[in-house]
């Protein structure tokens, strides 16, 4: 993994076919799992106890679920139960109103609610992204659009354990040598 040579000790790999529903990637995704020595946080498609068990067994340290664990509460409760500290529940959120399906649906729960209602729950955490500053790379709103090293920063002050960074590191608007040094754990 390229990203290894510069500190880096984390992966997060979301199926995006699966996310759509245009089927799946996991031949690749288990290539990418057998081939590497970093800890990986895998999404996409996983929405039951069996998807979850096999991303686990193939060697990912932590499983992304969206839709299915905003949508029902009892399963996500019961799933983290079974897998503590291993789901990370994922809120898009525009406006700080959570999304789902592909952020074609509106809930009107806000998320620092839901951050509040997964608290007593053995998860890994909560992954927050938000969406309407992502594509474009326009700094922070709890996450989401990171550009710049001063947006990790900021996070970092207000508690914010990790981030996901992407773009700012493929655009070269963050340089992976300074943010894998300041930031490495």
């Amino acid at each position: 993994m390229a990203w290894r040579q510069y500190g880096f000790r984390h992966l997060h790999l979301i199926d995006l076919d699966a996310v759509a529903g245009r089927g799946n990637n996991q031949p690749e995704i288990q290539a990418v799992l057998g081939a590497t020595d970093v800890e990986v946080q895998l999404g996409g498609g996983l929405r039951s106890r069996e998807f979850i068990q096999r991303s686990l067994d193939d060697g990912a340290q932590r499983v992304i679920i969206g839709t299915r664990a905003l949508e029902d509460p009892d399963w996500l409760a019961e799933m983290s139960g079974i897998f503590p500290g291993s789901i990370m529940v994922a809120a898009d959120v525009r406006d700080r109103k959570i999304l789902s399906h592909g952020w074609t649906r509106v809930h009107s729960k806000l998320v620092l609610d839901l951050v509040e209602e997964l608290n007593g729950l053995p998860l890994a955490g909560v992954l927050v992204t938000a969406v309407h500053r992502e594509e474009a790379m326009r700094g922070t709103d709890l996450s989401g659009g990171l550009g710049s090293i001063n947006d990790l920063r900021a996070l970092a002050d207000r508690g914010v354990a990790a981030a996901v960074i992407g773009m700012g590191l493929y655009s070269g608007a963050m340089n992976p040598w300074t943010v894998a040094d300041e930031f490495s754990e």
